[in-house]
């Protein structure tokens, strides 16, 4: 069965699209209808569908504006354009989008919509028997990537003798130059997280090493080798005489390209560990393993290029209570619902580590106690494979990025959250962005440019929708929290302040009486007497 999504403002003209056809004997499922354009973004998110039907003349976004943000989600999703009249330039942009049918809706007939959509479906059956095709050729192609692999494992363990040099040439790998460098191209776990299940980081790694590959054919000396589950190595070779800061720049260049493919197309970030050059093949060993102690000494690098050597660091272990306060605010947040105090739970070990260069191992055993009190208090299923791909996580930007989406999971499978009305989706975005800028005095351009608007059309869009101004609206959200934390007896009004944002206490005690009625110290002294 393929999905699909039907969108139109007009409520009758929906239902009306909807009980046109048998959409099942078609072998079509639908997934979803809405009668707005911001709706459909996320409804297109969680659903991911094959084909859309949509009205061209939308509120707000309209169709043709809509579909290609669907292109951007899902190239290959299929679109059906709607509409009252016939345009010309509405027809022109629906051509250059290489929709699949324009349909007048005053001539729309079971027949016409059932003819659009089976050009849609032969458009789909016909990308299926394609991917089949590929299939084959792509096992054809692990065969040779698993010989690679053991011909890369041999090059490090620095069995670099004719015999392997010809099992090489076999795999077409050919070194011409008698200068090689290395580097480690590394799956930023955090982001992969955000997007894809944890059995899928294998498939990313594959989709990674694919990238450097036709790249690197296009080059002809740089050959790309893949490593575990998460690494993809790169062995450059060089003319001898080659400057060093050009060979820098090139191994620079080649990384980035890799890295803005894997953005554009997976959606994911990279980063890269410079391990290095050699005019000795034998010493490859050598700087793979430099390159593997390098990333081990990096987790509080945010840097998207590690370039060797880097100190040996000096992690401190914290006491057994350095995390307590943070893991008591995240029960919290469990406990009422509330996501931005999580947000505040995790930033606050991430600065405690950062700060102190704490353990890496002690950091993630942090996180994942909280996952686990969680986990425990609210019968919350265990997720292994979480906790697996987590020990992995090599700097602290992943660890956190995978702590926050776990716990924002869990929380909302607790039902502690509130559940979601039609206010809650339109304020979720925004909900979410001032939550993970809770420490930040967000503003109403912030926002706009997040949600790829006008700052004028927002402010005055979010005033009609809420009744208040964007900054009210701030304040009291972050009031709320406040509230929250005060209630905590080891809780400090300057550190409330700070970690909401507001650097000057007698700013946020003049914030917090105008909308709690009372200061915050005398808030604090009424829960805690």
């Amino acid at each position: 069965m393929y999905k699909v999504l039907l969108i139109d403002d007009d409520v009758p003209m929906l239902d009306y699209v909807r009980q046109l056809i048998d959409w099942e004997a078609l072998r079509l499922e639908p997934a979803g209808a809405t009668h707005s354009s911001e709706l459909a973004l996320d409804l297109f998110r969680g659903t991911m569908p094959d084909l859309v039907v949509t009205d061209i003349g939308l509120p707000i976004m309209d169709g043709i504006e809509l579909a290609r943000q669907f292109r951007a989600l899902k190239p290959d999703v299929r679109i059906i354009f709607l509409t009252c009249y016939e345009d010309v330039a509405y027809l022109k942009q629906a051509f250059h989008l290489e929709a699949d049918d324009y349909l007048i809706k005053d001539e729309l007939s079971p027949q016409k919509l059932e003819e659009a959509l089976r050009k849609s479906l032969r458009w789909l059956k016909g990308k299926e028997e394609s991917l089949e095709r590929h299939k084959f050729r792509q096992d054809i192609q692990r065969n040779k990537d698993v010989l690679k692999q053991k011909f890369f494992e041999q090059i490090v363990r620095g069995a670099v003798g004719e015999e392997t040099m010809l099992f090489g040439e076999r795999l077409h790998i050919r070194w011409p130059h008698e200068r090689f460098a290395l580097a480690l191209v590394r799956l930023d776990l955090g982001s992969a997280f955000e997007r894809y299940a944890c059995s899928d980081i294998p498939l990313l790694q594959y989709a990674v090493y694919n990238i450097a590959e036709e790249l690197a054919g296009e080059r002809g000396t740089i050959t790309a080798f893949l490593s575990g589950e998460e690494h993809v190595w790169l062995v450059f070779n060089e003319p001898a005489g080659l400057a060093a800061e050009r060979s820098a720049q090139r191994c620079d260049e080649f990384a980035a390209q890799v890295a803005d493919k894997a953005k554009q197309f997976l959606k994911i970030d990279l980063f890269v560990v410079f391990a290095g050059a050699t005019s000795d093949l034998k010493r490859i060993g050598a700087l793979h393993r430099s390159a593997t102690e390098g990333l081990a000494s990096s987790y509080y690098s945010e840097a998207f290029r590690i370039r060797l050597p880097v100190p040996s660091a000096a992690y401190v272990q914290p006491n057994a209570a350095e995390f307590g306060k943070e893991q008591g605010i995240a029960l919290q947040a469990f406990r009422d619902g509330n996501p931005s105090l999580l947000d505040i739970a995790v930033g606050g070990i991430k600065t405690k580590a950062c700060r102190e260069s704490y353990d890496p191992l002690a950091v993630i055993g942090a996180f994942e106690d909280i996952v686990r009190q969680a986990a425990a208090e609210y019968r919350l299923p265990p997720s292994p494979a979480f906790f697996a791909l987590m020990q992995r996580t090599a700097r602290i930007g992943e660890t956190v990025r995978m702590a926050r989406r776990q716990l924002r999971e869990m929380l909302q499978h607790a039902g502690s959250a509130a559940p979601g009305g039609r206010e809650d989706h339109d304020l979720g975005k925004i909900n979410r962005y001032i939550e993970e800028h809770i420490g930040e005095m967000v503003t109403s351009v912030d926002v706009a440019n997040y949600l790829h608007l006008n700052s004028s059309y927002f402010s005055r869009l979010f005033k009609r929708r809420t009744g208040v101004n964007f900054t009210e609206y701030v304040h009291q959200y972050k009031m709320k929290l406040a509230k929250s934390l005060l209630a905590r007896p080891d809780e400090t009004v300057e550190n409330v302040a700070y970690t909401l944002g507001y650097s000057d206490r007698a700013y946020f005690s003049k914030v917090f009486k105008k909308y709690m009625g009372m200061n915050p110290s005398d808030y604090k002294h009424s829960q805690n007497p």
